[in-house]
């Protein structure tokens, strides 16, 4: 699976394709978005309140771009290496800007792109995320 396109203009892909420029232009990626570098810290065990911070403001900047840039007609490609970190930010946009129920983000992504180990992991950040009332 290469890329996914979840909304016009918003796709989301493995790091293997996101470096494909052929696609990318097929695509018209203006956007990247490397949700492996800048999430690196993810998905551990337990997080600290740091680090539960740390991915607020996270969130709250990336998503602001994302949704800027789709109102400009940009074509963003957000990746990673194995659509965890991907699946959270889509989420998160879709939560803050689609103003759509958790449940709800959840089903969308599933009815895009469904694989039940990365959401599950997924699920359990984002629960962790509404219960200190970041999302």
């Amino acid at each position: 699976m290469n890329r996914i396109e979840i909304l016009p203009n918003l796709w989301i892909s493995t790091t293997a394709s996101a470096n494909n420029k052929d696609m990318n232009i097929l695509t018209n990626i203006s956007i990247l978005i490397n949700a492996e570098k800048e999430l690196d810290f993810i998905y551990k065990q337990i997080y600290s309140n740091y680090d539960i911070i740390k991915i607020n403001k996270y969130l709250i900047k990336i998503t602001g771009y994302i949704h800027n840039q789709l109102k400009n007609n940009k074509a963003i490609l957000i990746f990673c290496n194995n659509f965890k970190k991907t699946i959270l930010i889509i989420y998160a946009y879709l939560i803050k800007y689609g103003k759509i129920l958790k449940d709800n983000a959840i089903n969308i992504i599933n009815s895009k792109y469904y694989d039940s180990e990365n959401l599950y992991n997924t699920q359990n950040l984002l629960n962790e995320l509404f219960d200190n009332n970041i999302l």
